[in-house]
């Protein structure tokens, strides 16, 4: 992956190249959590990656660690690192590449907009959450370290609780606003500003009529999923130029773009599901905590006489799954999911 990376990506075949090496979603969000924490710890050191060697195509994942030196200053600025032979090093290279670019620009829209993780809200909710279940233990680490920097320990009640209102108060609520400028000094994401919808996915009626706004240039859209911008910023085949509200009947993914001449805005999309569309989806079965080892599994049933669409289906609490796009399960099929397959097919 060094070797790859050091070559001149700007070039689609070294780009393909470092691809198939490399999972290159998964490494633009490690870049973007990275950045948003500011981290100042990294990337000259501090760093995991993994591949499975099992997967025939399988390719590198990069994996936070060690990352003690965040949250600090809201105005930390790290985005313009660049250490050889390291994350930022290969992003640096990558950023040569213009589908790079576009597709580290749609990352971004995606966490820094419409209730992404990395929005004001969400992000105080996720560090809340983690804030909560190390609550009371604090008070033991109080005891144990906290006066290992001075003779007056630190305490939960004081330090910690400051420090706790200091995110939620300050850090978080201009933290993606700073971060999103800096992305942009960086031109890692458009000044075409995306289309946005009067309703950014979730449950609709039958018949449902989105529109969509853009305060600059037209909006191309698609409804099966593609992308209206192909590579090179051709104009699919595919795109429909945005003129009318958008009568929605079924479960439908939709993904916009805004086009000013040559320049293509950050993606917007979103998923659409059609109330009750879902309602003959049953668990019918499920293990939790069994005596052996990791066969845990939850078995879904589609009791209905159609066939469902489950894609971008979520499981977001106790197991994490999200079903493929496209996926269908037929009328009266089942589909297990488990959490370790090997020992569920070994049972």
């Amino acid at each position: 992956l060094i070797a790859a990376t050091s070559k001149n990506l700007s070039s689609a075949p070294a780009h393909a190249a470092v691809q198939q090496q490399l999972d290159v979603t998964n490494f633009i969000d490690y870049m973007l959590v990275n950045f948003y924490v500011g981290n100042t710890d990294w990337s000259h050191q501090n760093w995991y990656a993994s591949f499975n060697r099992n997967i025939p195509d399988g390719r590198w994942l990069f994996h936070s660690w060690d990352a003690e030196h965040n949250l600090e200053s809201g105005n930390e600025n790290v985005t313009g690192r660049n250490n050889a032979a390291s994350p930022t090093g290969f992003h640096h290279q990558l950023r040569r590449n213009a589908e790079y670019r576009v597709l580290f620009g749609d990352r971004v829209h995606r966490h820094f907009f419409n209730n992404g993780v990395m929005t004001p809200g969400r992000a105080a909710e996720s560090s809340l959450a983690r804030l909560d279940v190390v609550d009371e233990a604090v008070v033991a680490e109080s005891a144990r370290w906290g006066d290992s920097r001075r003779p007056k320990p630190f305490t939960r009640d004081k330090e910690w609780v400051t420090e706790k209102n200091r995110l939620l108060k300050q850090y978080f609520p201009r933290r993606t606003g700073i971060v999103l400028s800096q992305l942009r000094g960086q031109k890692l994401y458009p000044l075409l500003a995306a289309p946005t919808f009067s309703q950014h996915g979730g449950s609709i009626p039958s018949g449902f009529k989105l529109t969509i706004n853009a305060s600059k240039g037209q909006v191309y859209y698609t409804l099966d999923g593609s992308d209206p911008r192909l590579h090179g910023g051709v104009l699919a085949e595919t795109a429909t130029l945005y003129t009318t509200a958008i009568r929605i009947e079924g479960t439908t993914r939709v993904k916009a773009r805004t086009k000013s001449q040559s320049q293509w805005s950050a993606l917007t999309e979103a998923r659409f599901v059609v109330e009750g569309s879902l309602d003959s989806l049953r668990i019918t079965e499920l293990m939790y905590h069994p005596l052996r080892g990791h066969s845990e599994f939850v078995e879904l049933k589609n009791t209905g006489d159609t066939s469902l669409d489950l894609g971008g289906v979520t499981f977001s609490e106790g197991i994490r799954f999200t079903f493929a796009e496209g996926f269908q399960l037929p009328p009266g099929a089942h589909v297990v999911l488990a959490g370790d397959a090997a020992a569920f097919t070994d049972q």
